[in-house]
């Protein structure tokens, strides 16, 4: 659901960016229980590729902020 008006997400619909922090809290206060929250893409991009590439998407990451591109990937459950 949105969090911003609560009505169920559609295909065409509301679209919204989080990054771990925001999509965690989200999480939390709509009572979810997080089993696994983590940044995968961009782990994965720190795998492979010269350490310049490195380097370069850890400063665009961490000190410009530029977080839209990454994938994150999560589960959840209904908090008991």
């Amino acid at each position: 659901m949105c969090p911003n008006c609560n009505h169920v997400f559609e295909i065409d619909g509301h679209v919204s960016s989080h990054d771990l922090k925001s999509l965690k809290e989200i999480f939390l206060v709509n009572g979810f229980e997080i089993l696994y929250l983590d940044n995968f893409n961009f782990k994965y991009a720190l795998k492979y590729g010269s350490l310049v590439k490195k380097l370069y998407r850890i400063i665009f990451y961490y000190l410009l902020k530029h977080r839209s591109k990454y994938q994150i990937e999560f589960i959840v459950k209904v908090s008991d």
